[in-house]
């Protein structure tokens, strides 16, 4: 996913969603994303963005 972070980074724009304050944002991490602990990395947030988004 590393080399497609360009399209992640836009597909995300195209819903509304500011990747670098979403990625640092706790409420993000607890609304959407429960399951990651706060100290998961952007490697682990892309996982969970890939597993868990239907685009």
């Amino acid at each position: 996913m590393g080399d497609d972070f360009e399209a992640l980074d836009a597909e995300l724009a195209r819903h509304g969603w500011d990747w670098e304050h979403e990625l640092v944002c706790d409420s993000f991490r607890l609304s959407c994303a429960p399951e990651l602990p706060p100290e998961a990395d952007e490697k682990a947030l892309e996982a969970w963005i890939t597993a868990h988004i239907d685009w």
